[in-house]
């Protein structure tokens, strides 16, 4: 059971990121987007620990201090993932062995040549921008391997 839903609770999650197209939520969106992590912010240094304790904790508090900030991430790789539409993402360790909501680090497709290369288990060390919690799970977009 748990294995079904690790393999449905992906899809879930990347149907729930999508954006509507109107016209209205366009303007949302934009602006949203304006406000979210700049290239010369100076990075938060976090472990995937750090980040689900925080998340599990206080959600709110979770998102004040990580969502739509410069994020660097330390942990342990729990698995490398394809998401709808193929997008790469990682599953890091965190919280201990029977912790189902573990952060995923979401990548672009340009980077699977990179990522193919990495293994379960490894230590790794990301740059990514916190995209809050969906199911309990701390998200994290845009990130690249440092």
């Amino acid at each position: 059971m748990k294995k079904l839903a690790l393999l449905i609770l992906p899809l879930m999650l990347q149907a729930c990121g999508e954006q509507p197209t109107n016209s209205n939520t366009t303007a949302a969106t934009t602006a949203t987007t304006t406000e979210a992590a700049t290239p010369t912010e100076t990075p938060i240094t976090v472990t995937a620990d750090e980040l689900l304790k925080g998340y599990k904790e206080n959600e709110l508090a979770g998102d004040q201090k990580f969502k739509d900030k410069n994020l660097i991430v330390t942990g342990k790789i729990e698995s490398i993932e394809s998401g709808i539409a193929d997008m790469p993402y990682i599953m890091l360790k965190a919280g201990g062995d029977m912790e189902f909501m573990k952060p995923q680090a979401h990548f672009n497709k340009e980077d699977t040549p990179v990522l193919a290369q990495l293994k379960k288990g490894q230590a790794i060390k990301l740059q990514c921008v916190g995209n809050g919690e969906v199911g309990g799970m701390p998200m994290l977009k845009d990130c690249k391997v440092l």
